[in-house]
């Protein structure tokens, strides 16, 4: 059926590996309901929309009983009174990073360092065999999210390249030709050097302007929007021809040449 209006809503109606999906956009705006659509069918297509669903009908007690019950341990139980009674009655969607982060400092306050640590280490395998085996999340809230709980890291730190640095690395990237693209599309887009160097051209869509990187590091695939440079710098490359089919084809290994630039942009 597609799309359609019932009374003033729009709604959408799609038959999917023989399971019907039905669901209101909550929208009167045709041009506005016509996008949220698009977005669905991708959605279902790729698998998140049955992953989104799982997450906000799965309840957090749920997870803790299937866990302790299939992968648990004898000290777990003892463990998960403390979660429960914080995350007990929400769904897995409702358990977010902001809420792990508020939980990890009123724990602080009462508890000694590694005793929370223990807590969210069991909250984050907990999550991780929800995600990887059950495919009830697609997020990890407790290690996908910009959160440190790790023992004895209070004074760790993100670094990060100023404009001048980054400035300097790419000027000095100059020998093999392919190096000064490859650094550009990691300070871009954030992506990892094997992810970077398995790219062909058919994971680069010029149109939407988006990079596919068919398999991550944690096995899924992700679409990465890019900039007008990383845009540019990726057409000069295929004019250039550096390569045949691969994006990123060399015969020599850079991390020497990556590690060397780095040195040299934060030396001079």
């Amino acid at each position: 059926m597609g799309l359609y209006k019932r009374g003033k809503i729009y709604w959408f109606q799609v038959t999917h590996e023989g399971q019907r999906i039905q669901e209101s956009l909550k929208t009167d705006n045709k041009k506005l309901a016509e996008k949220l659509y698009a977005k669905k069918l991708t959605d279902i297509i790729e698998g998140r929309h049955f992953e989104a669903t799982e997450a906000k009908t799965r309840t957090f007690d749920e997870l803790v009983k299937k866990y302790l019950e299939k992968h648990g341990h004898s000290r777990d139980g003892y463990t998960t009174k403390r979660l429960f009674e914080f995350f007990g009655g929400l769904t897995l969607a409702q358990i977010t990073t902001p809420l792990v982060a508020e939980y990890q400092d009123e724990r602080l306050e009462d508890a000694a360092e590694a005793t929370v640590y223990q807590e969210l280490s069991l909250l984050r395998r907990m999550f991780n065999v929800a995600r990887k085996r059950w495919k009830w999340v697609r997020e990890n809230p407790v290690s996908d999210g910009d959160l440190s709980f790790s023992v004895g890291n209070k004074n760790a730190r993100d670094r990060w390249l100023t404009i001048e640095e980054e400035q300097t690395l790419l000027q000095k990237a100059t020998n093999p030709a392919w190096l000064k693209p490859l650094l550009i599309t990691a300070l871009h887009t954030g992506m990892r050097r094997g992810e970077i160097s398995a790219l062909t051209w058919k994971d680069i869509d010029q149109k939407r302007s988006l990079i596919r990187v068919e398999r991550s590091k944690n096995g899924e695939k992700r679409s990465i929007p890019t900039s007008q440079t990383l845009q540019e710098t990726l057409k000069a490359i295929k004019v250039r021809k550096y390569i045949r089919d691969s994006v990123s084809d060399s015969h020599t290994k850079p991390e020497s040449c990556l590690r060397e630039g780095i040195r040299e942009s934060r030396d001079n």
